[in-house]
């Protein structure tokens, strides 16, 4: 009755789906939403008689934004032989239009990688990946020429060559492991900068300020674990930084809240 009311309402423009059973008739629904731009889809399972003739109506939305989430937070969902994994449905999505893709997964299906990477060209803009191995986001970053937006959390960071100068020309903020950074900042815009997952073994100091220096723009945002702030003169290295956050790393492994630094105390 909810997705029937829904598809008399042609001018939503967001839907967030949290554990539920995706049906038919959501999927029919969800089809007639013309304006749709944002669809979250969240922890959520497929009906088992959904079949690929419901799933293809989701390929005539026009999103621009999309976030995916597919941990299974409904232990009653993962137990519930009646349902399957949402994924089939993120085959028919139509990538083309997307700017903003935010996932949380452990692994890709394999349909879905060859469609990002078999792509010459994506529009994304924004782009957050949770728990993906490192081998996927450095490939689909060849195919996003016009991202500004990168944050990579608990990624697994496998040792591979720096993508080529020419890569994520336009990038702006980055969010990602101490040796992403290191590797795309040189010769890239990037004027918003933040360190995640760091532990005490991975303390940067003065070779990665000299790295961070060589970002094509200033660096007017940091956001670094508080041992770096003390190991490095941030005030020589990083002249035009309005913006300092400081993240406080305890011995085993915790963060702790951030500390935000008033600009004139960085010295």
């Amino acid at each position: 009755m909810y997705f029937k009311a829904i598809a008399q309402m042609p001018n939503i423009e967001e839907i967030a789906l949290w554990g539920m059973i995706i049906t038919k008739d959501t999927l029919k629904s969800l089809a007639r939403l013309e304006r749709l731009k944002t669809l979250r889809i969240m922890s959520c399972h497929l009906a088992q008689d959904v079949k690929e003739k419901y799933l293809a109506k989701i390929s005539t939305l026009r999103l621009s934004s999309l976030d995916i989430l597919l941990f299974p937070t409904n232990i009653s969902l993962l137990m519930d032989q009646s349902t399957k994994s949402v994924v089939p449905l993120l085959e028919e999505i139509n990538w083309s239009c997307i700017t903003s893709l935010k996932l949380m997964a452990t692994e890709i299906a394999p349909t879905i990688e060859v469609a990002w990477v078999s792509s010459k060209s994506l529009s994304l803009v924004e782009l957050d990946l949770c728990c993906i191995e490192m081998t996927l986001p450095l490939r689909l970053l060849a195919r996003t020429p016009s991202l500004k937006v990168l944050r990579l959390n608990k990624i697994s960071y496998p040792h591979q060559a720096p993508p080529d100068s020419s890569t994520v020309p336009m990038l702006e903020e980055l969010r990602a492991p101490l040796p992403v950074c290191t590797m795309l900042v040189p010769g890239r815009p990037v004027a918003n900068l933040g360190l995640v997952n760091m532990g005490l073994q991975e303390t940067p100091g003065l070779a990665e300020a000299l790295i961070f220096q060589t970002a094509s723009r200033p660096i007017s945002q940091l956001s670094v674990p508080v041992q770096f702030y003390l190991n490095v003169p941030f005030w020589r290295h990083f002249p035009s930084l309005r913006v300092l956050r400081l993240d406080v790393i305890t011995y085993d492994g915790e963060q702790l809240p951030t500390i935000k630094v008033p600009i004139h105390q960085v010295t």
